[in-house]
């Protein structure tokens, strides 16, 4: 098993909370996750989510999941405009 954010296998344990498998020090500063179910609504609004193809949906999902970020912060950081 390897740590999903660090790719470290030293002391790698599968977190609940976090919905990954994670190595001690990624466990550390990794907010709490939520299920996709809770997730699609809050990003991409929850009377617009099911018009979003499933695939960008998932691949959104899965980069939360890989972040250090809380839903709260990842919808920020991903949603700003840069100018």
């Amino acid at each position: 098993m390897y740590c999903r954010v660090c790719g470290s296998e030293e002391n790698v344990h599968y977190r609940e909370t976090k919905l990954s498998s994670l190595c001690d020090d990624c466990n550390s500063h990794t907010p709490k996750k939520v299920p996709r179910s809770e997730f699609d609504p809050f990003y991409w609004g929850k009377n617009n989510f099911k018009g979003v193809p499933d695939h960008i949906r998932k691949l959104h999902y899965e980069d939360y999941l890989l972040s250090n970020f809380s839903t709260t912060r990842y919808k920020k950081e991903t949603t700003e405009v840069m100018l």
